[in-house]
């Protein structure tokens, strides 16, 4: 007798089969004569990982596109070295006026310009790191107008200026330090 239990096909099997096996016994040996097999069908699945080959534009795609690269930064590198590509000074001036306040924006606070001139001097520096000099030197602090593009530290007599070169109020700042703030009103931004 046999017991089948499981499940084939998504349907739960529990069967139990009857068979009989003729013997012929002897004193030495036995032997088993016309026997009788049933046979079932039933389907198996396995998973098998199969490596594919990738798609040509994934393989050499990136290879593509590095080589291009490549050929872009030296196309870039030989029209810089024949001065096809050069910066102006006014942007290498942009460029480390923004380094320059990176690198010392603890020492700098934002605010507006004075309203009111009541300083005996203005002195204009050349430089935003010579103003955060200036401001170390002192012990007070820069502090940086975003609407007219200057920079100050006021002292107790002194109000020292930075003006950057792209500043809407560089003209008015540089060649009418003198004139009161209430003038400046005329100046279109």
């Amino acid at each position: 007798m046999s017991d089948v239990v499981g499940t084939a096909n998504d349907n739960e099997v529990n069967e139990t089969y009857r068979s009989e096996m003729p013997m012929v016994v002897t004193p030495s040996t036995f032997r088993v004569t016309d026997t009788q097999t049933i046979d079932e069908a039933h389907q198996s699945f396995e998973t098998f990982e199969v490596r594919t080959q990738p798609d040509p534009v994934v393989a050499y795609g990136s290879i593509l596109v590095f080589g291009l690269t490549i050929a872009i930064l030296v196309l870039i590198l030989g029209f810089r070295y024949r001065g096809y590509i050069e910066l102006t000074d006014r942007e290498r001036e942009l460029i480390e006026i923004t380094q320059a306040r990176q690198r010392f924006n603890e020492w700098i606070s934002t605010g507006e310009f004075p309203s009111e001139r009541e300083y005996d001097e203005t002195v204009l520096v050349d430089d935003l790191e010579g103003l955060v000099d200036v401001a170390i030197d002192t012990n007070k602090r820069v502090i940086e107008d975003d609407q007219l593009g200057v920079f100050t530290v006021l002292d107790d007599a002194y109000i020292y200026i930075y003006v950057q070169p792209d500043s809407a109020a560089r003209d008015w700042l540089v060649n009418y330090a003198d004139t009161t703030i209430d003038e400046f009103d005329d100046y279109e931004f």
